[in-house]
């Protein structure tokens, strides 16, 4: 994804931008760099050196890239969010299970109030996030 129109001649900031591809002959151009941001993520600088990039490899029409990548993008969003929510119930499953089985003093974790308000908070907002 490039800037194949001036900034200073798009209307919104988003216009201007095309897709490509490229291909393994360009790849000792390209320069990447892992950026640690979170957990689970992969994010990487990369820096295309003095590549030429033929028009046949241009994804869609030129100086619309964008809306083609929001097009990917904003169902891939809704994927994450639908997983997320599936992951969060699956850990307070766990953790349920958790405090239930793991004795301390005589009697199950879950006992304590402190446990059983964090999970009954959780629960209850796993709860409001899928209705």
């Amino acid at each position: 994804m490039t800037r194949t129109k001036k900034y200073e001649k798009v209307s919104k900031k988003t216009d201007g931008i095309s897709l490509f591809l490229l291909g393994p002959e360009e790849k000792k151009q390209i320069e990447f760099t892992r950026i640690k941001t979170m957990f689970n993520s992969q994010t990487y600088q990369v820096f295309l050196r003095d590549v030429q990039v033929p028009a046949e490899n241009i994804i869609g029409r030129e100086n619309e890239g964008f809306s083609y990548l929001m097009h990917v993008l904003n169902p891939e969003r809704i994927l994450i969010a639908s997983e997320s929510i599936g992951d969060m119930r699956w850990f307070i499953e766990k953790s349920s299970e958790y405090a239930s089985s793991r004795i301390v003093f005589s009697r199950p974790i879950g006992q304590n109030q402190g446990i059983q308000f964090l999970l009954l908070t959780y629960m209850q907002k796993c709860s409001q996030w899928h209705h």
